[in-house]
């Protein structure tokens, strides 16, 4: 089954499917379309954007999304967030 994504570029991106158990999010993927992050239901339905950011991967309980952005220091800071949406913050 072909995914529907938001339209994208030649850009890489990634997967990260969510813990199963977890209501809000059961059956959704977070993924990285150019420099923003996404999370949609698994089979690429209802895209939302979250925040902007690389890499991201969702924790085991299925609650939060963790990323990283590089900051004007040019050094890469890892970032949280609920998974169904909400305020970013850094981890130090």
């Amino acid at each position: 089954m072909p995914w529907s994504l938001p339209p994208r570029s030649a850009c890489w991106f990634s997967r990260s499917r969510s813990t199963p158990g977890h209501k809000s999010v059961r059956a959704s993927l977070v993924y990285e379309v150019c420099g923003k992050i996404w999370r949609a239901n698994v089979n690429g339905s209802h895209p939302v954007q979250l925040t902007s950011g690389t890499d991201p991967q969702i924790s085991p309980d299925g609650r939060l999304v963790a990323f990283v952005r590089v900051n004007t220091d040019e050094n890469d800071t890892v970032f949280v967030m609920p998974t169904v949406g909400g305020k970013a913050g850094s981890i130090r």
